[in-house]
């Protein structure tokens, strides 16, 4: 009786974890180009290069957009150091794009193109990370009462 009930167990975690991952997107991964190259070093330059262009090559590319490639949810691509390098904020990206994700944000297919919000506020930031850390249960394709609460800004 006992190996019927870890069994048990055993398909129920199976079933929990293939739920979960459901919740990412999974057709045919896209390749996207790498960003373009800067000229060699040892080229020379037409201006001595200013300050600001220093700077700006020591910080990391951040986008404004990004399109969805198997595999990704939300989460991992809010953990993107391109986008907002931190997974907790993932619910900003749910909010600036619920109108392309239709069906909860659990819930997001390759080829979809989401913008990326920049100059949230801190109050902001942290209603998102705190909306991330205390949803709750939530179901694959349904946008829950805490979600539209979320969207609502209540």
């Amino acid at each position: 009786m006992s190996n019927k009930l870890v069994g048990g167990v055993k398909a129920s975690l199976f079933v929990a974890m293939a739920v979960a991952l459901g919740a990412c997107a999974t057709t045919p991964k896209q390749e996207t180009a790498p960003p373009a190259q800067t000229p060699a070093a040892s080229a020379p330059a037409a201006q001595p290069p200013s300050s600001e262009g220093q700077a700006a090559s020591t910080t990391p590319e951040v986008i404004s957009s990004y399109e969805v490639n198997r595999g990704d949810c939300l989460w991992t691509i809010a953990g993107q150091s391109q986008i907002y390098g931190n997974p907790y904020e993932w619910p900003l990206i749910y909010k600036a794009n619920s109108a392309e994700i239709k069906h909860g944000p659990d819930l997001i297919f390759p080829g979809q193109k989401f913008s990326i919000e920049r100059g949230a506020s801190s109050s902001q930031v942290d209603r998102a990370m705190h909306y991330a850390k205390t949803r709750g249960a939530w179901k694959l394709g349904v946008e829950g009462s805490a979600d539209r609460a979320y969207l609502g800004g209540e």
